[in-house]
């Protein structure tokens, strides 16, 4: 038993020297929002993911739907993302939306964020 104590107390005092680095990495996010197959042929796809740290951010928005294989409408947006206060960040970039029709392309600006419950 003293040495099962003496184990886990040994592994508790090194742990951070392990885990020292780099104090803000890159990191990375992948979400799949939406994947539909209607019965009416119809197909709907969304996901969007990020690279980067806690204040800079490059997004990739993707949004995609289809009818028979012909798509009817598809936005890609490529977004840079600034953290402005804790659970907000500001974002500008490009967005491409297209269909089977025409391509346009536009300017963003835009804010995302969560607005966390009402604290006392």
């Amino acid at each position: 038993m003293r040495a099962l104590y003496t184990f886990s107390v040994a592994l508790l005092a090194v742990a951070p020297a392990q885990a020292g680095g780099n104090a803000d990495p890159i990191l990375t996010k992948f979400i799949l929002d939406e994947v539909e197959q209607r019965s009416d042929h119809q197909q709907v796809q969304s996901a969007q993911g990020w690279l980067g740290n806690d204040l800079n951010k490059l997004w990739l928005k993707a949004d995609h739907e289809a009818h028979d294989g012909s798509t009817e409408e598809a936005e890609l947006q490529l977004l840079y993302s600034r953290a402005i206060a804790p659970f907000w960040e500001f974002q500008s970039g490009l967005r491409r939306s297209f269909s089977d029709a025409d391509t346009e392309d536009n300017l963003v600006l835009g804010i995302q964020g969560l607005a966390p419950y009402h604290l006392p």
